[in-house]
């Protein structure tokens, strides 16, 4: 009999944990998931009761798709900025100017061979 009443017990106690760890689990992760989307610029709401819905994989979703701006597009990886516009112009060229020292460089290299100005 006390074989029996010890597993019982120890049994619910192990059932009792495990059942706040998935409470804990289940319920955390809607509000990470909401805040990355904040961060990405999503929509929270829509964001938490997906995550609600479907846990991790939610979260998994929302982390992997690009940060939106502020109307709504996605941004590209990468942004073209005032210091790649030369390379935009004459990319059917076979050559690039440096903004750097304005010497002219081949298209199959990223960095200049006369200053060591780096396009990437």
């Amino acid at each position: 009999m006390f074989d029996s009443l010890f597993a019982y017990i120890f049994a619910g106690t192990i059932g009792t944990i495990l059942l706040l760890c998935f409470l804990v689990y289940w319920f955390s992760v809607p509000f990470l998931c909401r805040w990355v989307a904040i961060q990405k610029g999503y929509s929270s709401t829509v964001w938490f009761w997906l995550s609600f819905l479907f846990g991790v994989f939610a979260l998994w979703a929302i982390s992997v798709v690009p940060p939106q701006d502020s109307e709504g597009k996605t941004l590209s990886s990468f942004k073209k900025s005032d210091n790649n516009q030369h390379l935009e112009k004459s990319i059917d060229k076979q050559e690039w100017q440096c903004p750097n020292c304005n010497k002219r460089n081949p298209n199959t290299i990223y960095k200049c061979e006369h200053c060591g100005y780096s396009v990437i």
